[in-house]
């Protein structure tokens, strides 16, 4: 934290400097005016830095956020793998019995991504999504369960998913996805959707 702190100190003006009472992270994202002040120079900076990938006051300022867990409580829940085929059946009963929709998405990322990038796509996509909904991790895949979303409001979801990993581990991190929604036509039993899912994750 120390690092961060002296590196933070040379990018704020002098005059809001010497408001810092702690020296640390924390101190300056608790003052929304610090702050911004603080992101816009961070943003010259790492546009100094990396020309090719400009980062906007925004998308600093979320990571800010996540650097201090600000914004962990309401991130979507991970699961491994082996727990995808139950809590699908459960969906399908649910959206058979009440007529509540559901969309499941795949992510397939790129072949030899490192550890570190594996997590930080998790993250991105687990601080993307709703609580209510549900990550499944496999070892190239992840599973998106989004309860409750038809088909048609997917794209904002997807957006705001491939910006995060964008932001996080880099365009390149994605290879594709697929998206599936239940009910549908060409899914007449739970069974054939299951059946879908598990092709992509081949």
């Amino acid at each position: 934290m120390t690092t961060v702190t002296e590196a933070a100190k040379s990018l704020i003006p002098p005059d809001d400097a010497g408001r810092l009472r702690s020296a640390d992270l924390e101190a300056i994202c608790g003052d929304p005016r610090l702050l911004n002040a603080f992101v816009e120079r961070l943003a010259e900076a790492a546009d100094g830095i990396a020309p090719g990938r400009r980062w906007t006051a925004e998308e600093l300022r979320h990571i800010l956020d996540l650097a201090l867990g600000g914004a962990g409580a309401d991130r979507a829940e991970v699961l491994g793998g082996r727990h995808l085929r139950r809590h699908l059946r459960k969906r399908c009963d649910i959206a058979d019995q009440y007529g509540e929709p559901f969309c499941c998405v795949v992510l397939h990322l790129a072949e030899g991504i490192l550890p570190d990038v594996h997590q930080s796509v998790q993250e991105a996509v687990s601080e993307g999504l709703r609580r209510r909904d549900l990550v499944f991790v496999f070892r190239r895949r992840f599973v998106l369960l989004l309860g409750g979303l038809r088909i048609e409001a997917l794209t904002d979801v997807l957006t705001r998913i491939y910006r995060l990993v964008k932001m996080g581990a880099g365009e390149a991190a994605l290879d594709h996805l697929a998206s599936i929604s239940y009910p549908a036509e060409e899914f007449d039993a739970p069974r054939a959707l299951l059946d879908a899912v598990e092709d992509q994750l081949r």
